[in-house]
């Protein structure tokens, strides 16, 4: 459990799925606790991959923005276009409109801007899926498991049923 993160949530999404799963025994909860984790990992992951996208967006942003005129202090022009970025970062709706008009300027959109950010968090994006795919294939064993373990069981079931109505298994008494 990371600092910032509220261990209420972890234990709440526990409760749900040993719910749903309803684990038989000490292996099953095993499995679940296995399953549960994995879950809350691959959550937190997706959350740092898009923390670290947005990390970038400004820097793409503002590389991709155009250059003053000659006509402009250029002074004046980092502290607005810096400005606007961070406005735009934080989602401002006018940022958003100046920011398309600027970058339309170029023949450049917004979409551009996204595939840069990808440009740039790539490393970071790379290592993040790399382990929310290991976090997924943990999850899915931890299903797996106790799907077999549970099939097994039923599969015997089945058997000694057959077997008691052909009746090749004596009677007591």
């Amino acid at each position: 459990m990371t600092p910032w993160e509220d261990e209420a949530d972890y234990w709440r999404l526990y409760q749900w799925i040993e719910e749903a799963a309803r684990p038989n025994d000490a292996l099953e909860h095993i499995w679940t606790k296995n399953f549960v984790d994995a879950e809350w990992e691959m959550r937190r992951l997706t959350k740092a991959k898009v923390q670290a996208l947005k990390a970038h967006r400004k820097s793409a942003l503002l590389s991709l923005l155009p250059p003053p005129s000659i006509f402009e202090d250029n002074s004046d022009f980092a502290r607005w276009r810096d400005a606007l970025a961070d406005r735009f970062v934080s989602g401002d709706a006018q940022a958003l409109r100046d920011v398309a008009t600027q970058l339309r300027s170029i023949r450049r959109s917004i979409t551009d801007v996204d595939a840069y950010v990808y440009t740039l968090a790539m490393d970071d994006v790379r290592k993040l899926e790399a382990l929310i795919a290991f976090n997924l294939h943990r999850r899915d064993s931890a299903i797996n498991s106790i799907q077999k373990r549970r099939d097994g069981f039923a599969r015997r079931v089945t058997l000694a049923v057959r077997l008691l109505n052909d009746d090749l298994v004596p009677a007591s008494g």
